[in-house]
Formats: structure tokens, C-alpha cells, sequence
């Protein structure tokens, strides 16, 4: 696939992939002329769980295998209070 043939959205708490594979064959021969074209497409929404950082969410298309990285917000993550005696 050409990553520019996917599409990324995060909407609320829904992270939404879609992308469409065009490919198009021709064939030419002395009495005729083929055309084969195949397209399929895909939609995948998946919940996320938590709140993420919007400005920070990175995608990645490499050999095949489409990385997504949603970091949490500051507030989501778990923060270690140190606890003092009195």
C-alpha cells in the first residue's frame, strides 16, 4: 500500500484507520488492449481507553506494518507522592 492511501483520524476517544489499495494492470497486444483494475478498502475503529495527547500522536508506514504511537496525557499517567512522617 502507499501511505498516502491511508487515513489516520482520532476523534474523542475513537482512533479510526481507513485506507483504499487501487492497482491497475494493462496489457497490450497486437489484437487487443486489457485493462484489469482491483481496489478494496478497510475501516478498523478502535476505542481508546484513556485521554492521549493529540499533538503528540506520531504514524508510521514502513515495509508494510503501520505504527501508531498515542501517548498518554501528563494527568492520565500515575504520578508517585512521597509520603513524609510528621
Amino acid at each position: 500500500m502507499d501511505p498516502k492511501d491511508i487515513e489516520v483520524t482520532l476523534s474523542g476517544d475513537m482512533l479510526v484507520i481507513r485506507g483504499e489499495k487501487k492497482e491497475q494492470k494493462e496489457e497490450k497486444g497486437e489484437n487487443f488492449h486489457r485493462i484489469e483494475t482491483r481496489r478494496g478498502s478497510f475501516s478498523r475503529a478502535i476505542r481508546v481507553p484513556v485521554p492521549v495527547s493529540s499533538d503528540k500522536i506520531d504514524a508510521k508506514y514502513e515495509k508494510g506494518i503501520l505504527k501508531i504511537v498515542l501517548p498518554k496525557k501528563e494527568e492520565v499517567k500515575a504520578k508517585q507522592i512521597e509520603v513524609k512522617t510528621v
